[in-house]
Formats: structure tokens, sequence, C-alpha cells
């Protein structure tokens, strides 16, 4: 409890959302850079499937990783 509490008043999160938010960002960043799918990249991020993935990103995002995809490739 000490350390979650700790973190928390440090990262302003939990260590659970905060982790759930750095791979978010990674996530982000692979759709960015690579061309792999999210099937993929939910297997490299330790997702238990594409669609918990894709739900999470796009409560965090407001997009799907698709339509986020296609909207950072220009």
């Amino acid at each position: 409890r000490q350390f979650r509490l700790l973190f928390k008043n440090y990262t302003g999160l939990s260590p659970k959302k905060y982790i759930c938010q750095q791979k978010l960002k990674k996530t982000a960043l692979l759709l960015r850079t690579s061309s792999k799918t999210i099937s993929e990249i939910s297997l490299e991020l330790n997702y238990s499937s594409p669609f918990h993935l894709s739900r999470d990103f796009k409560q965090q995002f407001g997009l799907s990783p698709k339509e986020y995809r296609e909207q950072k490739s220009f």
C-alpha cells in the first residue's frame, strides 16, 4: 500500500493506470512509425486481445487505432 500511495503522489496515477497509459503511448508510436498490425502490437505489449487494445486506445485518444494511423500518416 505504501508503494502505491507514494507512486500516486509522485505521478498522479495508480501504478496500473500509469502502465496502461505508457502502453497506449507506445501503441501510438508504433502506429505512426511501423506497419505492424493491431494484433502484432497487442501481442508485443501484452494485451489480452486486439479488442482490448482497441477499446483502451479509443478511450484514451478518441480514435480507433485504424483511424489514428490513417490520420497520422501524411
